[in-house]
């Protein structure tokens, strides 16, 4: 009858062994999904900053052709009094250059 005892206790050891080897087999996975879910997450952070950056240096493009298409425009509108019938420098003042209507004026 002492074998009996011996057996138990053999089996109980053998089942606590298979179980922390599963227990630790079980954590490296944790461990292990744990990693690369973070690195996952550094690479999608790093493709919303990119993205972010790309968005408002495209806006600080517009925003530059924006106002340089505006100093053109002033630029045009001021050349407007310089005729061949004026001189090279344009007209000397405010000049009226609408057109007349129907009444003459």
């Amino acid at each position: 009858m002492p074998a009996l005892p011996v057996i138990a206790l053999a089996t109980a050891g053998i089942a606590g062994a298979i179980s922390a080897s599963e227990s630790n087999k079980a954590s490296k996975a944790a461990s292990s999904a744990a990693a690369d879910q973070a690195k996952k997450q550094q690479e999608i952070e790093a493709q919303l900053k990119a993205k972010n950056e790309e968005e408002s240096a495209g806006k600080e493009n517009a925003a530059q052709t924006a106002k340089q298409r505006q100093q053109q425009l002033a630029q045009a509108s001021l050349g407007r009094g310089d005729t061949i019938l004026s001189s090279p420098l344009g007209s000397l003042g405010n000049q009226q250059t609408g057109r007349k209507t129907l009444l003459g004026e």
